[in-house]
Order: structure tokens, then sequence, then C-alpha cells
């Protein structure tokens, strides 16, 4: 199947190769010499350019096609840092498709039928050689347990849920 952006580009190139510096339509192959010859003409030129155009899209959309959601998150860590906030260690998948973000979740109940809150994290930073996102979350209820997940992200999407470790915790007073 071939995507509309390819079949625009195709039909224009066509176009720039049938037409003949006014003298109306002719044949959609060039005969003519290369873009980088030094003697050719304006039309050949033109039908080189979109000819270069048409192959760096095929191969932008071949990227495309090719690139998938991420997979789990490698790690999750969790800790208590007060009597309402926690902070998470998110670490990239090892393997898989480039991660760009993380989104983490949390609920007062292990099946995530309740889920209390949720937030994106994009910015990055790197764990002793590993790269990851640190998540603070400080508005939690005291003493009111908290289950945790996150997933991986990039521009094709999510990918699969991951619980923390532990799988919950309650903040308390430490």
């Amino acid at each position: 199947m071939r995507s509309a952006s390819v079949e625009i580009v195709e039909s224009s190139l066509q176009i720039v190769k049938g037409y003949a510096g006014g003298a109306g339509w002719t044949s959609y192959r060039s005969s003519g010499p290369s873009v980088t010859s030094c003697t050719g003409s304006e039309i050949d030129k033109q039908v080189g350019l979109w000819e270069r155009r048409v192959k760096g899209l095929r191969r932008m959309i071949l990227g495309w096609e090719q690139t998938k959601p991420p997979d789990v998150p490698n790690r999750i860590d969790i800790d208590v840092t007060g009597c309402s906030a926690v902070s998470l260690r998110l670490y990239e998948p090892l393997e898989g498709a480039i991660t760009t973000k993380f989104k983490v979740q949390w609920s007062s109940r292990s099946d995530f039928s309740n889920v209390v809150g949720e937030r994106e994290i994009s910015e990055w930073c790197s764990f002793h050689g590993c790269m990851g996102a640190v998540c603070n979350l400080n508005e939690l209820i005291q003493g009111r347990r908290y289950f945790f997940r996150a997933c991986a992200g990039n521009v094709k999407g999510w990918g699969p849920y991951k619980l923390s470790v532990p799988n919950c915790v309650v903040p308390s007073s430490k």
C-alpha cells in the first residue's frame, strides 16, 4: 500500500518531467543530462531535484513505517521521600525502539481500575551510564497505599506498562 504523500510527490515529478519548456507535454522520462551536469537544461535540473526529493521521502516513509513503540522500561525504582511524597527512577528499555518519554500512573488499587494520577516525563538524566528519568510526586495522601506503573513512549505511541519495585508504597513520616 502506497502512502498519499509519495503518490503526490511522484505525480509532481511526472509533471516536471513531462513539461518541455512551455512547448507542451512530452514523455515522462528524461533522457537528458543529470542534475550534476553543467550543460543540463533547467528542466533537467528540476527533474533531478524532484528525483532526489522522492528518494528522500521514500527513505523517510520507510523509517516511519519501521518505527514502533518502545518496549517496557528496564526498571522502575521507587522511594518514599516524605510524608506525602515519592520519587521514581525510570530506566529506558535496553533494546527495541527509541524512547523519548515516559508515562507514570499511580492508583489506589493493584489492578489500576482506579487511576488516581498520571504524569508524562520527557526530561532525561543519566544513572551511572544508563539513561532514564526521575519523577517526583509531592501531593500524595499520607498513609494511603499507592501502586505505581510506567511505560515508555515515542512518536509512534506508548509501549506496555511495567510495575514499580516495590509495586506499592505508603507515604508516611518515614
